[in-house]
């Protein structure tokens, strides 16, 4: 499966470690260029013909192994967990990010459209 680099440029390739390692669970973090897909292809089939099961990381340019310090110490300072709504999910408590308070300024969906 190619899953999305781009989720992980902040929290780095931790997020996707709890996916089971077996013969059947084959990950590739990649970007949208299409070299980049390209690769993370190449990379899924290598591990088919080796027959391992690994997350790599094709997207090594933006995707470290492990969080961003400095980005996560900014996002906690302005975010706070709380629900989303996800496609073709639903409503999913905790899985979202919430501005704080001194933010709330900024939030878009406070804000009152003039007409």
């Amino acid at each position: 499966m190619i899953l999305p680099g781009h989720v992980c440029t902040i929290l780095g390739r931790e997020p996707f470690e709890f996916i089971p390692k077996s013969s059947i669970d084959r990950r590739s973090l990649q970007a949208f260029e299409p070299l980049d897909l390209l690769q993370a292809v190449w990379m899924l089939v290598n591990q088919i013909e080796k027959e391992q099961a690994s997350v790599e990381n094709q997207y090594t340019r933006v995707v470290r192994e492990s969080r961003h310090p400095v980005a996560v110490r900014k996002m906690e300072q302005a975010f706070q967990q709380g629900e989303a709504l996800w496609r073709g999910l639903g409503r999913i408590p905790g899985s979202g990010c919430r501005l704080k308070d001194p933010f709330s300024s900024m939030d878009a969906r406070r804000i009152e459209v003039e007409r």
